[in-house]
């Protein structure tokens, strides 16, 4: 009889065994679809916004970026390696002149994050394209690789532009935060007789560390932040084919010989600046500090100091 109860009990404790076991899979299952939605997923908004306590910048800004809206453009589409649809707003000027690319930021509206190279773009004489993200705007696909694949993208749009202009055009990219960042993973596998430089607004090299630095004011505090990295990660692999966690530009920042020009805050708290000091250990790295601004509000924080790094960065790489 003693020998049924504990042959018993251990079937019991298997049986246990097992549902805990589905019960986690099904809980990671779950977790990691949820992550992956949550931040790659598509979000679509309509027109733009300005909040009721927005400073006199923000609202010159804003105006800024409603004209831009409105301005005549051409709508350029071109497909990526796996063939989901990118679109551009393309701005021509003159066509012997520069091109300047931009890249908003995530989930970012292109005409108010591209306001100030476009009216830098306007000084010069320059063209500008402004870019939309796969899975954001007129843009296809249904969700960001963070980088994995818009890294590819940023190569293909230097390419529509060397079709377009000619092989001795001249070619500028610049992004704001994430858009900086998928700029900045490519940067050592541009082509370097045509960019001639790169323009990082508070860009970063690893994804995974501003979205740390983002979901930890959002996330419960009882919920760490290591608990939500495991379920991106999973979620990333299971559904995205792609790893968060191996996605960092610090190699190919200190790899690449075209010059960039990072423009950052020394309040940024999720994209520290201490990351980006560490790059600047060479001649063709150079940083501009933008004092007191919040993370991507650089230019409406000092919009003077801003367009005049951006004016002499480009004139400085022309002149070279």
């Amino acid at each position: 009889m003693k020998g049924e109860s504990v042959l018993k009990n251990r079937k019991w404790l298997l049986l246990l065994g097992i549902a805990v076991f589905f019960v986690i899979c099904i809980l990671g299952v779950l977790g990691s679809y949820y992550a992956f939605k949550k931040t790659c997923f598509r979000v679509d908004y309509l027109g733009i916004g300005i909040s009721e306590d927005a400073t006199w910048n923000e609202y010159q800004k804003f105006c800024d970026a409603y004209r831009l809206l409105h301005t005549q453009n051409e709508t350029v589409k071109i497909y990526a390696n796996d063939g989901t649809e990118l679109v551009g707003h393309f701005y021509e000027k003159n066509e012997d002149a520069p091109v300047i690319i931009f890249f908003p930021g995530y989930r970012g509206n292109y005409a108010v994050c591209g306001v100030p190279f476009y009216k830098v773009a306007q000084r010069l004489n320059w063209n500008v394209l402004l870019v939309r993200h796969r899975a954001e705007g007129e843009s296809g696909g249904q969700y960001s690789t963070l980088g994995a694949k818009e890294k590819e993208d940023c190569k293909e749009w230097v390419e529509w532009t060397i079709q377009r202009f000619g092989e001795d055009c001249s070619i500028y990219l610049g992004g704001l935060s994430m858009g900086a960042s998928y700029i900045l993973q490519a940067c050592d596998s541009l082509p370097t007789s045509n960019v001639r430089g790169i323009v990082s607004d508070c860009g970063f090299a690893r994804p995974l560390d501003i979205i740390d630095g983002g979901t930890k004011e959002k996330l419960p505090k009882y919920i760490p932040i290591q608990a939500w990295n495991i379920f991106l990660e999973g979620g990333t692999r299971l559904y995205g084919g792609f790893s968060v966690k191996q996605i960092d530009a610090q190699k190919a920042i200190q790899n690449t010989s075209i010059p960039i020009l990072f423009l950052h805050s020394d309040t940024d708290r999720l994209a520290p600046i201490s990351e980006i000091e560490s790059y600047c250990n060479s001649d063709i790295k150079k940083l501009v500090i933008i004092s007191g601004a919040d993370h991507g509000k650089s230019y409406v924080t000092d919009p003077e100091l801003y367009m005049e790094a951006l004016m002499d960065f480009f004139k400085e790489c022309q002149a070279q």
